[in-house]
């Protein structure tokens, strides 16, 4: 009876076991995200009888769980949707929306709302909020999109969790990429490419996001966390950049399997020393392209500590990655 205690115990042992080696070794699936619409389908441009010539028409006059398909083209306007409807393009190549040059081009401020298939252009940098496309509801899916020289950021989350950005290309918009804000949590920011910009993706008081398997090349500041905590960075190749990662304030972020190539600077950390605030980021199996192959490799940082004048006093900090690689991963595409 104890042998087959013992046989069992082995074999609950081995699963466990099994299940935390496939956790810790990431993969990088390529498949988009898919979602089952199932209500009615309104059709812009082509020739067809009864089209709409305008998106914003049929994005009016359709209800939640409606398909709004768009022809190639271009459209030159500016779109609110209001409704949990899904808006995609014939052709991401070939259906543009372009704005005229100020404000926001695509608002999205419906719940579980979703938009596929477009080049989006034209938008503005008057206010900081500007952006080619602008979240301000839960569960958005923004994928297979290219957001190319916008004046302000190319997409921009305003309390918005729960969201998915996938599979989108973003070049050329002067703020950056992707910037998250004000309580934005729970996003998946997977499979991007950002170039140029300020920031290539930005965490501001948001945290628990996932991002992975994003290239972030020739950006001001590549990942810029701030005052944000518990997110998965993982899986990233950032290279060109003037600074390759920065955790402003920002503790307890998981940073692995990235790669960090021909930065400036590759990362850098600032914390408070306060209650809560001192936890380290885990760094762990990145790859530093001026990382001597022997030993760790230390990441610089500092600590800030509040007196009771103005002028605090600064404590130079390491983190650590402890093992880090010794070649660059060549999942990141």
């Amino acid at each position: 009876m104890k042998r087959y205690v013992f046989a069992g115990m082995m074999l609950v042992f081995c699963v466990v076991c099994l299940q935390l080696v496939g956790a810790a070794i990431p993969a990088a699936s390529t498949s988009l995200f898919v979602q089952d619409w199932g209500g009615a389908t309104l059709y812009v441009g082509g020739t067809g009888p009864g089209n709409y010539t305008r998106i914003q028409q049929a994005l009016d006059d359709a209800s939640d769980g409606d398909t709004v398909f768009v022809y190639r083209g271009v459209y030159t306007e500016t779109i609110s949707i209001q409704k949990a409807v899904c808006l995609t393009g014939e052709d991401k190549n070939g259906t543009v929306i372009e704005g005229p040059g100020s404000g926001t081009v695509v608002e999205i401020a419906a719940e579980g709302a979703a938009v596929h298939h477009f080049a989006i252009t034209g938008g503005g940098g008057d206010d900081f909020d500007d952006a080619a496309v602008y979240i301000a509801s839960d569960s958005v899916v923004l994928q297979d999109t290219i957001i190319r020289d916008n004046q302000g950021h190319g997409v921009f989350l305003f309390s918005a969790s729960y969201c998915i950005l996938v599979h989108n290309v973003l070049v050329g918009n002067r703020y950056g990429g992707i910037y998250l804000t004000n309580e934005s949590h729970f996003n998946n920011i997977s499979y991007n490419t950002v170039q140029s910009g300020i920031s290539g993706i930005s965490v501001e008081r948001s945290h628990y996001q996932t991002i992975m398997y994003n290239r972030v090349i020739q950006c001001s500041n590549g990942i810029y966390l701030t005052e944000s905590r518990e997110n998965l960075v993982q899986g990233n190749h950032l290279s060109d950049n003037e600074e390759g990662l920065f955790c402003f304030y920002a503790v307890r972020n998981t940073i692995q399997f990235n790669n960090f190539v021909s930065n400036a600077r590759h990362a850098r950390f600032m914390k408070f020393l306060h209650v809560g605030f001192i936890a380290p980021n885990m760094w762990r199996h990145n790859y530093w392209d001026d990382w001597l192959q022997v030993g760790v490799k230390a990441i610089y940082g500092g600590v800030y500590v509040r007196t009771f004048t103005l002028i605090g006093i600064f404590i130079p900090w390491v983190e650590v990655d402890w093992c880090p690689a010794r070649e660059p991963y060549e999942w990141i595409t």
